[in-house]
């Protein structure tokens, strides 16, 4: 006659065996012992475990605060070029005048800046072209402002210094009065800007050496270039 043994005795053998195992997470699975036998009940794997679990993880993408454009107390820098083509009817004061400049711009108030700028010229008119540097201070006011988009108007003027007559009969320093109109827009997710603008420029010696000596040229000016933060 075949004999088997109780349960009872075979339960605390089963427990000795498979106790080692329920503590290791890696299986996946906690077993218990139940009156009837053994079960299997289902356990979250911890992420990154070798049952092929895959590991979420999140990564903080680091990005720069962005400077805000027109913010009191900010500064700016600039590079420009530009074409301005005189409108005078007189033949002697007609001319083209090419130019590049660098400015520094510092916000005041909101909206409102200062720029120091640099410019450099080549005069092509009647008679002798001439070479001129021309330091300018300008005010700026960018009435619209909607952080992408700006459109402002701006008033300045500066002093040149010349190779030749600017414009031709005239002398080689010159006033630089001049007044615009122009926008900046936000490039991208970068804080660089396009700026583009119109101006009148005009390039005469005040009548400093006498209301016979003052030749002056009255330029329609179309310009573009970038500003940057610093």
């Amino acid at each position: 006659m075949r004999r088997t043994l109780p349960l009872s005795l075979i339960r605390p053998f089963l427990a000795l065996l498979i106790t080692p195992w329920i503590a290791s997470p890696s299986l996946g699975a906690v077993l218990e012992i139940q009156p009837a036998g053994v079960g299997l009940t289902p356990m979250a794997t911890e992420a990154g475990e070798s049952g092929g679990a895959s590991q979420a993880t999140t990564t903080l993408e680091h990005r720069p605060a962005r400077v805000e454009f027109g913010a009191e107390g900010s500064r700016w820098w600039s590079l420009t070029g530009g074409w301005g083509h005189g409108l005078s009817d007189d033949e002697l004061n007609k001319g083209d005048d090419f130019n590049l400049a660098g400015a520094v711009s510092w916000f005041i108030v909101k909206d409102v800046s200062v720029d120091a700028e640099l410019g450099a010229w080549y005069h092509s008119q009647p008679g002798h072209d001439a070479l001129s540097v021309n330091p300018s201070m300008v005010f700026r006011w960018h009435f619209v402002n909607t952080g992408r988009w700006t459109v402002y108007a701006d008033l300045g003027i500066g002093f040149l210094i010349a190779t030749d007559e600017v414009p031709a009969t005239g002398t080689a320093f010159d006033f630089t009065p001049r007044a615009g109109v122009g926008f900046t827009r936000r490039l991208g997710d970068s804080d660089t800007r396009l700026v583009v603008g119109l101006r009148w420029a005009h390039f005469s010696n005040a009548r400093i050496h006498g209301d016979d000596d003052n030749p002056s040229r009255d330029d329609l000016m179309a310009y573009g270039g970038l500003t940057f933060p610093f």
